[in-house]
C-alpha cells in the first residue's frame, strides 16, 4: 500500500544504433503501473524481434518479473557485443515532495 505522498513510476531507458531516451510514466496504482510495464515488454520484444532476430542469441535478459514477493520490478534486455543497444525497464515506488 502506498503512502500518500508516494508514486509508481515506469522508467523505461532504451537505445539502439541510431536513437536513445529515457520515459517516464508516473502512476497512482499499482495495476496501471504494472499494465504498462508489461505492453512496454511487449513492444520491445516484437521491435527486438522483428529489428534483431538474427542476433537473437547474442541478447541477455535480466528480470525479476516473475517473483510475487518483489515490490519493484525490472526488465533489462541487452546486447552482450554492444552495451549501448539494450532496454532497461524499471518500476519503482518513489516518494513525492
Amino acid at each position: 500500500m502506498l503512502k500518500e505522498n508516494e508514486v509508481y513510476v515506469v522508467q523505461f531507458d532504451y537505445s539502439t544504433e541510431d536513437t536513445d531516451g529515457i520515459d517516464l510514466y508516473l502512476f497512482k496504482h499499482f495495476d496501471d503501473a504494472f499494465a504498462k510495464f508489461k505492453s512496454i515488454i511487449k513492444d520491445e520484444i516484437k521491435f527486438y524481434t522483428e529489428s534483431y532476430s538474427h542476433l537473437e542469441e547474442d541478447f541477455e535478459l535480466d528480470t525479476n518479473i516473475d517473483d510475487d514477493n518483489a515490490l519493484e520490478y525490472y526488465w533489462n534486455y541487452k546486447y552482450k557485443h554492444d552495451y549501448y543497444v539494450h532496454t532497461f525497464l524499471d518500476l519503482k515506488i518513489k516518494e513525492v515532495k
